[in-house]
């Protein structure tokens, strides 16, 4: 009889706790597969973006020039990278340009901002941020 009691209470006991856990904790929202990357300007190219971790995704894109880890930061998908020829300097050459990006996980709509760099003679040279849309193709 008293093993019959210790089993049903001991029963209830994990229902309940198992009844009463609250939902586990999310990564937040999936970016992974292969996306067309519009910038405001026209320009294209293609990301493959792949899951690294919690809250990490890998990001390629075709160009070679993005190969790099993008974190979930407050529902936005942030990382930087530096472009070999990002900056056209006056004397006709170019620079390399630090770039972060910044995409909202929801929308996929984005923003990538330039610099400071000390660049093409020239200390903290800014260059405009300027918007891209990502599609998912893949």
């Amino acid at each position: 009889m008293k093993t019959t009691v210790l089993a049903a209470v001991v029963a209830a006991c994990l229902g309940s706790s198992v009844g009463l856990a609250g939902p586990a904790l999310a990564d937040g929202p999936v970016f992974n597969g292969t996306f067309l990357y519009t910038s405001d300007d026209g320009a294209t190219n293609t990301w493959v973006v792949t899951p690294c971790g919690r809250a990490c995704a890998h990001v390629l894109s075709d160009t070679g020039n993005v190969d790099v880890d993008a974190h979930l930061v407050d529902g936005q998908w942030t990382f930087s990278y530096v472009h070999p020829t990002g900056w056209d300097c006056e004397d006709g050459t170019d620079a390399p340009a630090t770039r972060r990006v910044v995409v909202d996980a929801t929308t996929l709509q984005g923003t990538v901002s330039q610099g400071p760099d000390s660049v093409c003679g020239e200390v903290n040279v800014i260059g405009e941020p300027y918007g891209f849309t990502l599609n998912q193709i893949g």
